[in-house]
């Protein structure tokens, strides 16, 4: 942890947005500072994720999106109820989509502070209740944060704003202006603050860069009307991408909805360029702040000036509807105005000059714009944070605190995104492996016969192939089992700090990993008791040598989940597990040998059983080339001549050779997979073989 005088960061607060996301680390003195990503004071909230199932973040999303939009989502907590995100390769739960948000966050922080912070304080956004909380909570364990600290936006800002002392009995209302507009109006009571009303409206930033587009379209029109708008971006991290624009230009007639939920009105949405939204909403920022900023043209359109004036005539239609929706809160509570302490405005989108005018004149309550708003609900949250027994009480529940405050239609809710234990038929995967490495040694074992010639000289008559490769199936199966069920560990003596994201999925990989090569070494030594031989040291040979190196692969994989390497689009479980037909190809084949050259025959059908332990030996042949290579083309390629040589080499003396060749290539098969898993990620597309299958 950096320390400056004795001095130590204390704890990190994470404002999730649904266009931006905020930051601020805190030291226990009392000093705070906002982190910054790619340069700017902010992160972008949108997430990019390509077909391997890798996830961007911040400028390098944005950048990934000008060339695939379609894999870009702007909102990530919008969809967090989602079990199933279509964006890019398969689907992913919209709580995976959110981590990630976080996890880059805490990246930065460690970046910054020289390691992680004792405390994570998450904001809980402004209409979430018991269900989205929970899921956001789950999505900062996602990221790695075993118990974050969850505080209700509105709540923090109106217990512990500056200046702000709400009597028993008094409410205040706190308007949360950033993408769209969240009015929450809360009462302080005996025992601490109820959230007592709160609507949703799209009233807020993205609203007004659409009407500041068609402000500039109406009057800086382009020199050819088939022209694109004049606008071009120049700063690629300056703002959350793509976002949807309504076709109507009047902001006044949206619907006031559920808080949380994004309409999609009648004619549904228009998307604008990505590159003129990243432009908007640059020019916008810049012009609240600087006496004028010139807006280039192209395709012959003329350069405009765009100023403070001109924002606030533009966003004047948006800034009405989020006037009304404070009124229709405030109605909807049922509280006099005589009870009130005034309006709090909070947001990036609250820093546009003369709001605080536009909302007294409109609402006639007294309003405030609190200092850095973008940052205001974060510091509230830290605040909060520190005083742990300041009473709050959050929304009880997911919707408005009446029902007469829900305008206009709303959205279907999606499904509830759990991340832990996975699928039943993925916790079958595991055990393919496992009975195979079971069989192999048992039937091994079974078939083969030991015992003394003469004094003094004992034999082992066995197929010690057979048991190699049920040494290594073992580890197999550690590997495949610790994957699937790692992320539902739930260590309790790891620290409060943050961990490693991946830490539990590598601690599951590396302890079944290790209780697969004892496995092998068990088989070793209960082979040697069966036989009552002392054949402990020549099967041992056998069991690990082939299996340490094949462990050595693995955990060098999970070391990379522990540096945090984004999580395969088809999860860790399937990722880490060996496709299955060639397991059962391989043993197929390796038994049918075994009980070809071990069975007693005639002499005159010999000719028989050397043809089916062919066919057994052409078995492993298969099995290598499916786990050597793994595009299905390749795969057909090398089946052939591989199939031909191993049934060639079938003989009773080399049942060791093809066992090693089949080790041989699951070992590459590994070292494949842990490539692909630190560089490019793992194919998942017709053209490869599904792991995990």
């Amino acid at each position: 942890m950096d320390a400056s005088n004795g001095v130590g960061w204390a704890r990190v607060c994470i404002d999730l947005g649904s266009a931006r996301t905020v930051a601020v680390v805190f030291r226990s003195d009392g000093s705070w500072q906002p982190l910054r990503f790619d340069g700017e004071p902010y992160l972008p909230s949108g997430v990019f994720r390509s077909d391997t199932g890798r996830v961007l973040t911040g400028a390098q999303a944005i950048a990934a999106a000008m060339t695939e939009p379609d894999h870009y989502l702007a909102d990530p907590a919008g969809q967090i109820r989602a079990q199933a995100v279509g964006l890019g390769g398969d689907p992913v739960a919209g709580v995976v989509l959110v981590g990630a948000v976080f996890r880059r966050v805490l990246d930065q922080t460690e970046y910054v502070c020289g390691g992680p912070v004792p405390e994570v304080v998450v904001v809980v956004p402004p209409g979430w209740g018991p269900p989205r909380r929970q899921l956001l909570e789950e999505a900062a364990q996602y990221a790695g944060v075993r118990r974050p600290i969850m505080v209700p936006a509105a709540v923090a800002v109106a217990a512990h704003t500056d200046g702000l002392d709400l009597p028993v009995a008094r409410w205040v209302a706190v308007c949360d202006l950033g993408a769209r507009a969240v009015v929450t109006v809360v009462r302080r009571n005996v025992s601490g603050f109820d959230v007592i009303a709160e609507l949703d409206a799209d009233a807020g930033g993205d609203r007004i860069d659409d009407a500041l587009a068609t402000y500039l379209a109406v009057h800086h029109p382009p020199a050819h009307p088939t022209a694109s708008h004049p606008l071009v971006a120049h700063s690629a991290a300056a703002g959350p991408g793509p976002a949807t624009a309504r076709q109507d230009a009047d902001p006044a007639s949206a619907p006031v909805t559920e808080p949380g939920t994004r309409p999609a009105g009648p004619a549904g949405p228009v998307r604008r360029p990505m590159v003129e939204r990243l432009m908007l909403r640059t020019a916008k920022e810049a012009a609240t702040s600087a006496p004028g900023v010139v807006v280039p043209g192209v395709n012959g359109g003329p350069a405009a000036m765009l100023t403070a004036a001109h924002v606030h005539a533009a966003a004047a239609p948006v800034i009405d509807t989020a006037v009304k929706a404070v009124r229709q809160a405030v109605e909807a509570a049922e509280v006099t105005a005589e009870t009130g302490c005034g309006l709090l405005l909070v947001g990036g989108t609250a820093r546009i000059p003369g709001l605080a005018e536009d909302f007294a004149a409109g609402t006639g309550l007294p309003t405030r714009v609190l200092p850095q708003p973008e940052l205001a609900t974060a510091l509230a949250a830290l605040r909060a944070a520190s005083n742990p027994d300041t009473p709050i009480t959050p929304l009880r529940r997911d919707r408005p605190a009446l029902g007469s405050v829900t305008f206009g239609p709303g959205r279907a809710q999606p499904g509830l995104a759990r991340p832990g234990l996975p699928p039943w038929s993925q916790l079958l995967a595991p055990l393919v492996p496992a009975v195979a490495s079971v069989l192999l040694a048992v039937y091994a074992t079974l078939a083969g016969e030991g015992g003394d010639r003469y004094p003094g000289h004992t034999y082992l008559a066995m197929n010690t192939g057979q048991v190699a490769m049920a040494a290594v199936l073992a580890v197999v199966a550690g590997a495949a089992a610790g994957a699937h069920f790692g992320p539902a560990l739930q260590p309790v003596r790891l620290p409060a700090r943050r961990p490693p994201a991946g830490l539990p999925v590598t601690a599951g990989i590396l302890a079944a990993t290790g209780l697969g090569l004892a496995t092998g070494a068990f088989y070793a030594v209960a082979i040697a008791a069966y036989y009552q031989w002392p054949y402990h040291a020549q099967l041992l040979r056998w069991t690990l040598i082939p299996a340490i190196p094949l462990a050595a692969i693995i955990a060098v994989a999970a070391w990379l989940v522990y540096r945090g390497v984004p999580e395969p689009g088809i999860g860790w479980g399937p990722a880490m597990t060996i496709p299955h037909p060639p397991i059962i190809l391989a043993t197929v084949g390796m038994c049918t040998m075994t009980w070809a050259y071990h069975h007693v025959h005639p002499g005159d059908i010999h000719w028989r059983y050397l043809l089916i332990a062919r066919c057994g030996a052409l078995l492993i042949g298969l099995a290598t080339a499916y786990v050597l290579a793994d595009r299905h083309l390749t795969q057909t390629i090398a089946a052939v001549p591989l199939g031909i040589i191993t049934a060639a080499l079938a003989d009773y003396r080399t049942t060791g050779i093809l066992a090693g060749i089949w080790i041989t290539a699951v070992a590459c098969c590994w070292i494949r997979r842990t490539w692909q898993i630190g560089t490019y990620g793992i194919p998942t597309d017709n053209n490869h073989a599904r792991p995990g299958r």
